[in-house]
C-alpha cells in the first residue's frame, strides 16, 4: 500500500550521450520563446501521520500553479488533483479519506513580494538566467550550501521548474550544468507516471535517507518530472523503506 519507485531499463547510451541527445532535441524544440513567470506542477505528496490508529502515509494529489510578476509578487492556486491510478505492482494506493474532488480549489492566495525578497534579494530560483555559466553558479551554490550534497543540485532544478516555464535553450543549459556533478547517477530509462518515456538522473542525500531524482523526456529533452524516495528504515517513522514521498510532473 505504498507508492514504489519507477522500474528502470538499461540505456544503449551513456549519461553524457543521453544528455547530448536531449540538448539536440531541445535545439529543435517548440518550447516558449521567452521564459514565463508561470509554472503548473501536477504533484502527489505523501502526508505522514506519525502515531495513533491512523499512523502511516496517505497520498494527496494536487495541481499547483504559481503565477508571479517582475516585482516578485505572486499568486498560488492549488486545486485537488485526481487520485492515483494503481501502483506499479497493481496495488491500490492509500489516498486521504477526506480527498476533495478533482478540480476543487484548495487555495488561491495572492502573496506579496515581501514574503520572498529578503534584504533586497529574491531567492535564487526566482531568477532565470540565459547562460550555462549562470546555471553552473546556481547549482554549485545549492551544492555548497547543502554541504556538498549532490541531491541538493537536483532539488534546485526542481525549484526552478516549480516557478518557471523555461525556454528550450535554458533547459539545455541546465542539463549542461548538471554535467559538473559526477556524483549524480544515471539510473536508466523508463516510462514516468504520466506515461511518458524518460531517462532518470538521481542522487542520494548526504545522510542516505532519501533519493532525489529528475526525469528528462526522451521525446523533447525537457525536464518533466522529479521524485523523492524515502530510503530509511527508522521504526519511529511509519513509512516503509523505498517509498516514494513525492512526485511532480511538468510539461
Amino acid at each position: 500500500d505504498a507508492l514504489r519507485p519507477l522500474q528502470f531499463a538499461a540505456s544503449e547510451l551513456t549519461v553524457a550521450e543521453q544528455v547530448t541527445r536531449a540538448q539536440e532535441q531541445l535545439a529543435g524544440g517548440s518550447g516558449p520563446a521567452a521564459p514565463e513567470r508561470r509554472a503548473v506542477t501536477v504533484a502527489w505528496y505523501a502526508h505522514v501521520q506519525m502515531d495513533g490508529p491512523d499512523a502511516g502515509a496517505v497520498i494527496s494529489p494536487e495541481v499547483e500553479t504559481w503565477t508571479w510578476n517582475e516585482d516578485f509578487s505572486a499568486n498560488l492556486r492549488v486545486t485537488a488533483g485526481r487520485a492515483y491510478t494503481p501502483a506499479v505492482d497493481g496495488s491500490e494506493l492509500p489516498v486521504r479519506a477526506d480527498l476533495s474532488p478533482a478540480g476543487t480549489v484548495l487555495r488561491d492566495d495572492d502573496i506579496p513580494a515581501s514574503d520572498f525578497v529578503i534584504d533586497g534579494e529574491p531567492p535564487p530560483w526566482m531568477v532565470a538566467g540565459d547562460s550555462v555559466d549562470f546555471y553552473r553558479t546556481y547549482l554549485r551554490e545549492a551544492y555548497t550550501v547543502a554541504g556538498d550534497d549532490p541531491s541538493a543540485v537536483l532539488r534546485a532544478v526542481g525549484d526552478l521548474k516549480a516557478w518557471w516555464t523555461l525556454t528550450d535553450a535554458q533547459e539545455a543549459n541546465v542539463l549542461e550544468a548538471l554535467r559538473d556533478f559526477p556524483e549524480i547517477e544515471f539510473r536508466g530509462v523508463t516510462r514516468d507516471r504520466g506515461g511518458r518515456d524518460v531517462f532518470a538522473l538521481s542522487a542520494m542525500t548526504s545522510a542516505g535517507l532519501h533519493e532525489e531524482m529528475l526525469l528528462v523526456s526522451l521525446d523533447t529533452g525537457r525536464i518533466v518530472g522529479a521524485e523523492t524516495t524515502y530510503l530509511g528504515d527508522d521504526p519511529e517513522i511509519p513509512m516503509e523503506p523505498n517509498t516514494v514521498m513525492s512526485y511532480r510532473l511538468w510539461d
